[in-house]
């Protein structure tokens, strides 16, 4: 996200939030993640929910389900939140804002 904001010429503030959505984004992806180790259709997944088997501290096993998820969702909405405050194309945020929620919603 830096690296394109950079590359766009963004101003400073633009490319704080830039940045600020692509970590809340990144930790949003991981919590899913995480949850889908726990409660996905491993046919679907293609793995077989080896996080509990291999000891992993994952937010799911220290959370458990139900506050990961909520805490994705709150990440969710943080990042979105940031990506309003960002100049440029209504178009461009919206597909952003479209792939983010699949990322932090998908179910495989």
């Amino acid at each position: 996200m830096e690296i394109g904001a950079a590359l766009a010429g963004a101003p400073r503030a633009d490319f704080e939030n830039i940045a600020a959505f692509g970590r809340e984004i990144g930790l949003c992806f991981q919590i899913a993640d995480d949850i889908l180790d726990v409660e996905g259709d491993k046919k679907k997944l293609g793995k077989s929910g080896s996080d509990a088997r291999n000891r992993k501290l994952t937010c799911a096993s220290l959370l458990g389900v139900d506050e990961a998820r909520r805490r994705a969702e709150e990440l969710l909405r943080l990042a979105l939140s940031r990506l309003a405050e960002v100049k440029g194309s209504p178009a461009a945020k919206e597909a952003l804002a479209g792939i983010s929620r699949f990322i932090c919603r998908r179910e495989n």
